[in-house]
């Protein structure tokens, strides 16, 4: 549907090459990304950038045909959530695959703005971790995950998780469209999993019996925040 645009990746991993403090958390939804990303913020003063704020906002008008089609198809749809809930799995994942590497150029180009020297905290955004890999070092990087089926109680039980919820059923065929919305859910989830194992990226699962503070510590030690 949409080729993965690699002159992107590479002009990205040239940007990114001397910048050597920046960290990214990824995983699939209702990981704790956001949670764990802000606890380490407050605790050690890195600047975060959270990329769903610039994907679905700054990034927005900077989307371009020639450049990012992928984005500029999806948020320039009349109904852009009913649109790409109309799509099979495997052209929801060529079209999110093209797109994190559309996500890459514009953040490669937003970095420029911070010195080299600058700590930065990256929170989410990227859902294939092969993509993220070519343009930047893994050792910098974890995921969070959170098996499927508790992602799902989640979406599904969660107040903060609701609107989503209910904008989906209020669209057209809205049951269906929830179903293979929760059915996109889990193949992020797994993907992200999947690349991270193999890309040599660092998992920590979210178990029920670790609490937030204990696994914004072990992140914390992955990263060497003693050297922060």
């Amino acid at each position: 549907m949409f080729p993965i645009n690699y002159e992107l990746l590479e002009q990205a991993k040239q940007n990114l090459s001397e910048y050597k403090n920046i960290y990214w958390i990824i995983g699939g939804a209702c990981s704790g990304k956001s949670t764990i990303c802000r606890m380490i913020a407050k605790a050690t003063n890195i600047l975060l950038y959270n990329m769903d704020d610039h994907i679905f906002g700054t990034y927005m008008p900077r989307y371009t045909e020639n450049r990012h089609p992928a984005s500029k198809a999806w948020f320039s749809a009349k109904t852009g959530l009913d649109w790409i809930l109309s799509l099979s799995v495997s052209n929801f994942e060529s079209l999110n695959r093209a797109a994190n590497a559309e996500y890459l150029d514009l953040f490669a180009q937003d970095i420029k703005q911070y010195s080299p020297e600058k700590r930065l905290l990256v929170d989410g955004g990227i859902s294939y971790p092969a993509i993220l890999a070519q343009t930047f070092p893994v050792e910098h990087v974890v995921c969070l995950y959170i098996p499927p089926h508790e992602s799902r109680i989640i979406w599904e039980t969660v107040i903060e998780r609701k609107p989503m919820q209910e904008m989906i059923l209020g669209l057209p065929d809205g049951d269906k469209k929830w179903d293979r919305f929760l059915c996109y859910d889990k193949h992020i989830t797994e993907s992200c999993l999947n690349e991270s194992q193999a890309e040599n990226i660092r998992v920590f699962s979210r178990d029920k019996q670790l609490s937030a503070q204990q696994l914004c510590q072990n992140v914390l030690d992955y990263f060497g925040c003693k050297k922060w």
